[in-house]
């Protein structure tokens, strides 16, 4: 049976009468010591006598607990459990590098002592090695010297045959002559595995406590071969194949021949510490966590309402130390509003094992913050209640984010069901989800109509050229009839999947009305303009037969025709370009003769080249023209007249002035008319050349010959595209 001596070390003896009163009922043999010197004076007379040491790390000072603690470690190798209600962190740092059993804290009771003194003992199995009993050691090396290492010898075989510990007896050279049952138990290997050289196992790793490699050379059997002394309390953990590790605490003690000077053989005890090993390393990952958890940690006594232990975490979120709460009822740190809801709280956790709740919380300085709490409670073996555990979050962040949230969210709805247009949502089955007023407002239906049904109200798709918006006619509830410019976008899942669609439209029904009205105005406006024109232009014609007219106003009369003349062809030009928007062009096929109309664009863009300084160079095949030179081809006269002009004009506004332009026919399968100048187009109309509207450094300009120019080539079938860079300027392409 195990011993059950325990010195008790510790200040304030009188706090710790309870738990020795305990001890003592539960058999173990007490002895107390109120200060350093005086435990000290007690272990050097009794030595050998205690079993386990409970020692308070801070007696006088901390330093004076960790100096004793130490000795008792480390120079009487006495097992010791740090036993304290003291939890701050230089304290737990300082016993986290000490060689120790355990940190116990008084305030987790009673029972929790006892269980760690058991699994101490556990550990240690004082009776297992010959390392603590000398006398035990020295006998057997007696009697292994007797028999002269005989292998079946009685006189050792049986006493190694009823130690605990693994007993290994070698040969001055190192072969293992026996080994005891528990040396193969804890080695996990067969007598004749045990036999050959363990240390030379390939599939073996041999380890120090820091988990640095162990040499082999560094073995307690094969250094005590080397010097003839013995190696006490080596600690090794082995890795069996990568996986399987074990801890060992080795002693290996020289045995001599007579003469007490030549080696005769080495006798190695050693036990299985493993779970020791563990156990000190889970007090430490234990102290660690509780220690330096973000989150509030706090123990109380099942039979008690007040704040036993805690973590430095939980005292802080509250504004307190560790030690000004300790002692205090829990109930000091809820808001007043919660303080009766307590005993209801603790009474659930007692009936369920494990209840969460949230609550109200105040801090030292009485500010209120919101928390989440889990208490456990920790029963006995008959089930009864020992202790509670409980772990708190001061979720005021995230109640912030909470409200944000929610105000982000009654923001967005208020956005969505007010907008200015119209906005509704389906599910992938194409079921309403959501319906805004506008929505409601333009289409007549109300939201809780269509909420989860399939709405389709469109009854034709109209031509468009908008890239984004479509437009559409709908019918409406009441049976009307609307036009509407719709988008959509698409929604998808993380995986890319399509789980619904978001459709916007906007009721463009009254300004369809009014574009309609404003064409049929701009036909009247450009059709009655025609009239005066007509006389403009007819007028000075008539005068120009005049040979009695000088030079000077015949030059006036030309100006004049020549602007009337330009005028009638814009006016002509924009009804054809919007008979070409419209569909309603009447197209008027013919010889065209190319060149002719090439020269008359020369002279009307007159003034232009008079005002750049620049002039038009018309080639063929990149040859200047001959008399005989003619090109002709079946094309729309006008439109292609406009085409051109439009084009040669943008060629040279675009040109510096004092240069060319030249145009190029070339008249193969196609006719291809190629138009140069040595001016770039910039970088940022570039994709959208030909749109409309689209023009840079023009004050003037509306960005309309382009446009027309690329509007007139789709409709006499031919195509039109360019080059520009710095280097070479811009050609415009037109293939007929």
């Amino acid at each position: 049976m195990l011993l059950k001596n325990i010195l008790l070390i510790n200040n304030n003896l009188e706090f710790y009468s309870e738990e020795i009163r305990f001890l003592e009922e539960e058999g173990y043999n007490i002895t107390t010591a109120g200060t350093s010197e005086e435990a000290l004076n007690i272990l050097s007379r009794l030595k050998n006598h205690f079993d386990l040491i409970l020692l308070d790390p801070i007696l006088k000072t901390i330093d004076e607990g960790i100096s004793t603690a130490r000795i008792i470690i480390e120079e009487l190798k006495i097992p010791l459990l740090f036993y304290t209600d003291i939890t701050d962190d230089k304290t737990v740092r300082q016993t986290d590098v000490m060689n120790s059993y355990g940190y116990i804290i008084k305030s987790t009771g009673k029972a929790v002592l006892n269980a760690a003194i058991n699994r101490t003992f556990k550990a240690v199995n004082r009776y297992a090695g010959l390392n603590t009993h000398e006398d035990i050691l020295s006998r057997l090396v007696i009697r292994i010297n007797e028999s002269n290492l005989s292998v079946n010898n009685e006189g050792y075989s049986y006493l190694i045959s009823k130690l605990e510990d693994g007993i290994i007896v070698e040969n001055k050279d190192g072969q293992i002559i026996t080994a005891n049952s528990n040396a193969t138990k804890i080695m996990g290997l067969s007598r004749d595995e045990l036999r050959q050289n363990i240390t030379s196992r390939k599939d073996w790793e041999f380890i120090h406590e820091d988990f640095t490699p162990f040499p082999v050379e560094e073995h307690p059997a094969i250094v005590t071969r080397k010097t003839g002394e013995i190696q006490k309390e080596i600690t090794m953990g082995i890795r069996k194949d990568k996986e399987i590790l074990i801890w060992i605490i080795m002693t290996s003690q020289p045995i001599f021949k007579s003469d007490n000077r030549t080696l005769a053989g080495i006798v190695t005890s050693f036990r299985d510490i493993t779970e020791e090993i563990n156990l000190k390393e889970s007090n430490l990952k234990w102290n660690n966590i509780f220690r330096n958890a973000e989150w509030g940690i706090v123990v109380g006594k099942a039979d008690s309402g007040t704040l036993d232990l805690m973590n430095p975490a939980y005292a802080r979120m509250h504004g307190y130390t560790v030690e000004e709460l300790l002692g205090k009822p829990i109930s000091d740190v809820f808001a007043p509003e919660e303080k009766a809801l307590v005993p209801e709280h603790i009474a659930k956790a007692h009936k369920l094992g494990h209840y969460r709740f949230e609550s109200m919380h105040i801090k030292k300085d009485g500010t209120p913050f919101p928390a989440i709490m889990e208490i456990t409670t920790i029963n006995d073996s008959m089930g009864n209640p020992l202790y509670r555990a409980g772990s708190v979050i001061d979720i005021t962040e995230r109640k912030k984010q909470e409200q944000e949230l929610k105000k982000s969210k009654e923001y967005s709805e208020s956005l969505f069901w007010n907008s200015p247009c119209a906005i509704y949502s389906v599910d992938r089955n194409c079921r309403v989800v959501d319906f805004n007023k506008k929505a409601e407002e333009i289409t007549g239906y109300l939201k809780e109509e269509v909420i989860g049904k399939e709405f389709n109200m469109f009854s034709e798709e109209l031509s468009s050229t908008e890239k984004v918006g479509r437009e559409y006619k709908i019918i409406t509830k009441q049976n009307r009839e609307k036009v509407i410019e719709r988008y959509n976008t698409l929604l998808y899942d993380n995986d890319d999947n399509i789980i619904g669609d978001i459709e916007s439209f906007i009721d463009i029904t009254n300004w369809k009305e009014l574009e309609d009205f404003k064409s049929d105005i701009e036909r009247i406006i450009r059709h009655d303009l025609k009239t005066p024109l007509n006389s403009i232009i007819g007028f000075p014609k008539m005068m120009l037969t005049d040979e009695s007219l000088s030079d000077e106003y015949k030059e006036y009369l030309m100006i004049i025709l020549a602007a009337g003349q330009n005028m009638l062809n814009l006016i002509n030009a924009s009804l054809n370009m919007y008979k070409l928007e419209e569909g309603s062009f009447q197209f008027n096929m013919a010889e065209t003769n190319v060149l002719s109309i090439l020269k008359q664009i020369n002279i009307e863009l007159r003034e232009i080249i008079q005002r750049k300084k620049c002039r038009i160079k018309i080639l063929i095949e990149g040859n200047p023209l001959t008399p005989d030179s003619v090109i002709k081809i079946q094309s729309e006269k006008n439109l292609l007249y406009m085409t051109l002009t439009n084009l040669i004009k943008n060629a040279l506004e675009a040109s510096p002035k004092n240069e060319i332009v030249t145009v190029n026919l070339s008249d193969k399968d196609k006719l291809l008319i190629s138009i140069h100048n040595i001016g770039t187009i910039p970088e940022q109309i570039r994709d959208s050349f030909f749109d409309k509207h689209v023009t840079s450094g023009k004050s003037n300009g509306n960005g309309l010959g382009t446009y027309s120019a690329k509007l007139m080539a789709d409709a006499l079938n031919a195509t039109i595209e360019f080059t520009t860079d710095e280097i070479d300027g811009t050609t415009l392409f037109l293939a007929i």
